[in-house]
């Protein structure tokens, strides 16, 4: 079996301090060691309200969020003369809050996160308390850390799982899992500072399996399980029908009630037998910014594997218990930099993925690869036009170790890359701003393209219009989404 394909109330963990710089939502902005450079609006804590007087700097707790409703209307490839008149809008009402309770010594941080689909599940982003001294902070809590250069693009961000469940659409903050994790930040003289982070359990990355965003790869294996479920189901048919039809029947109905979610192949790791460490440092060595990571855990895309004989996997009788899905075990160690040269903003990630397949032999186990991102943005002499253009990419390692038809990594590429380029601009004194995007893979030319235009009010209440189209061949990365081309509306007040 091919690996799944990467683009596949809340508890507090521990009355602990957490890290200043990790829940600043400025440092959103200003690419700080934890945080993404290129990630969107800036989070502004609102107005403060104060609890009593107790003689000393008064505790306070500030609110801010954004009431948000989306509409996406799905075209597909030749139906836009037909969009205004369908019928089948998604409608998509959310509601963020940021509660910031401050003291002299500590702050108490939560980001709630209230929709239609999990008004009991992931209430929390974030839930955290931080801890200030001298010489360091320490931080412990459910968050979510951004390591890396990148804009929005990173091979060195390791400590939170992402949600791919609508992976072309969503933002990569809205795509982060938070982690209850402990941290510590220990700033040094070189304007960077040490980070050093444990989290207890492990989360792999979340997948749709079907519905409008599920990736071939994923929709490949959903089906190749549900052959395995109903040949199970017809044995345990089998071997009861000896009692009679109806306990036959009544074994196999309760076998594929017990079997209906991919997910239950997946190892428990809800343990502190799979937690994970990090390091990280930053430094700046004149004008430019610097880092390394090295991060010990396990991949977060699972691989699936078949076990049983290839006769039966030929014949497609395979059964349920011939396949195991296990994470692998990952090391990463990461480089990365920026810097600001002739007007363009530069950023560089590098990472070498270790996996236990050292030499690429082993089936049942991802091969290395080697994981990178580079790219600049700079502004134009036109306007207020900006160009952002990055590459991410992977090479697999040992690639031509990947012969036989049951290693995981057959039939995937050597490499893989995507260009992301980006062309946005602001008018009427930034209460306008058009923007474009394009994705393009050069392993299978295909692609989406995404214009967009926001207007700001009034500084609290803003709209949004886009329109995203795929294209490329049916079984390529971008053109099996060929018929998903869709206009979203947005309505955001932030307060």
């Amino acid at each position: 079996m091919k690996k799944i394909y990467p683009l596949l109330g809340a508890v507090l963990f521990a009355v602990l301090p957490l890290a200043a710089d990790d829940f600043s939502f400025d440092d959103l902005m200003s690419g700080d060691v934890s945080t993404d450079s290129g990630s969107g609006d800036d989070f502004d804590f609102g107005s403060d309200f104060g609890f009593g007087d107790t003689g000393s700097s008064a505790s306070a707790l500030s609110i801010s969020g954004d009431a948000e409703l989306s509409l996406r209307e799905i075209a597909g490839d030749d139906n836009w003369d037909d969009l205004l008149e369908g019928s089948e809008w998604d409608w998509s009402p959310s509601l963020t809050l940021d509660l910031l309770y401050t003291t002299d010594k500590a702050d108490f941080t939560a980001n709630l996160n209230v929709n239609e689909d999990d008004l009991s599940d992931d209430l929390f982003n974030e839930l955290a308390i931080t801890w200030y001294e001298d010489k360091f902070t320490l931080a412990a809590g459910y968050q979510e850390v951004v390591w890396g250069k990148g804009d929005k693009v990173h091979v060195v961000d390791m400590l939170n799982p992402m949600d791919y469940t609508d992976f072309l659409n969503a933002d990569y903050l809205d795509r982060k899992i938070a982690q209850p994790m402990l941290k510590v930040n220990i700033p040094h003289s070189r304007n960077g500072q040490l980070e050093l982070v444990y989290v207890p359990f492990f989360e792999g990355d979340s997948y749709a399996y079907e519905g409008t965003w599920a990736t071939s790869d994923a929709v490949a294996l959903m089906s190749t399980l549900e052959t395995a479920v109903k040949n199970s189901a017809y044995a345990e048919y089998n071997a009861a029908s000896a009692y009679g039809d109806e306990y036959a029947t009544a074994a196999m109905i309760s076998y594929l009630s017990g079997h209906d979610e991919a997910d239950e192949l997946l190892p428990d790791t809800d343990s502190l037998k799979y937690g994970q460490a990090a390091i990280r440092g930053t430094a700046s060595l004149g004008a430019v910014d610097l880092g390394a990571m090295y991060w010990f855990g396990y991949n977060r895309q699972p691989t699936v594997y078949y076990t049983g004989s290839d006769l039966e996997y030929y014949y497609g009788t395979y059964g349920y218990d011939d396949f195991d899905i296990d994470y692998d075990q990952l090391q990463v160690f990461g480089l990365e930099a920026g810097a600001v040269a002739a007007g363009f903003n530069l950023r560089a990630e590098a990472a070498y993925y270790m996996t236990e397949d050292y030499d690429g032999s082993d089936e049942d186990i991802i091969n290395p690869s080697f994981e990178y991102v580079i790219g600049f943005d700079r502004n134009l002499p036109v306007s207020n036009l900006n160009l952002n253009l990055q590459a991410n990419g992977s090479y697999t390692l040992f690639y031509d170790e990947i012969e036989s038809a049951y290693d995981v990594e057959y039939g995937d590429d050597e490499t893989f890359t995507l260009i992301i380029c980006k062309l946005s601009d602001t008018w009427n004194h930034e209460k306008v701003k058009p923007e474009v995007t394009m994705i393009y893979c050069a392993e299978d030319q295909s692609g989406q393209i995404s214009p967009a235009v926001a207007m700001d009010v009034d500084g609290n209440l803003s709209f949004e219009a886009k329109v995203t189209m795929f294209w490329g061949d049916d079984d390529s990365f971008f053109g099996y989404f060929d018929d998903n081309d869709f206009l979203e509306l947005n309505a955001m007040f932030s307060f």
